[in-house]
């Protein structure tokens, strides 16, 4: 116990999980005279997947019940989306009263490429998304590829729903 107190103070993360989502496991083994040392380690990802009609109905939780107990939503649009249901994702985050930031990017392959995901870490960190704070990712492969990318390099990868 007095390991674990001194741990605690010295380096919580030695003590607790970063990540509800992750869970990383390991095993050292080392020969006598520590001249060989051999580690095997493991990590576990868990992922919720849904399958959901009218997502963006107000009166449909699915995404209230990410977002509301953390008072807001960060979220990566598909520009094309966004011209088709921008409207409607607008309303569902203000008829459930949270706060809401939309960035909207190409969803087009050509413009595909590793400034957008720069452009998306500047984001995230301009609005101070939260190392446990999902990013609401809106639209198809393109957009996927490049948040996903982004959530990934961000705080030692930070969860997103899409």
């Amino acid at each position: 116990m007095e390991n674990a107190a001194y741990l605690e103070a010295a380096d919580s993360h030695a003590v607790y999980p970063t990540s509800i989502y992750r869970q990383c496991d390991a095993l050292t083994l080392a020969t006598a005279d520590a001249g060989t040392i051999e580690s095997v380690m493991s990590t576990t990802v868990t992922t919720t997947i849904k399958i959901a009609r009218n997502v963006l109905d107000p009166s449909n939780h699915l995404l209230f019940d990410v977002y509301k107990p953390l008072g807001r939503c960060v979220a990566v649009v598909d520009d094309k989306v966004d011209e088709h249901y921008g409207a409607e994702i607008d309303n569902y985050f203000a008829a459930n009263n949270i706060e809401f930031t939309k960035l909207v990017f190409s969803g087009n392959e050509v413009d595909k490429g590793i400034e957008d995901v720069e452009r998306i870490l500047i984001a995230m960190k301009k609005y101070r998304v939260g190392r446990h704070e999902p990013l609401l990712v809106v639209g198809g492969g393109v957009i996927a590829d490049i948040a996903g990318f982004a959530t990934s390099l961000y705080s030692r990868n930070t969860p997103y729903v899409m």
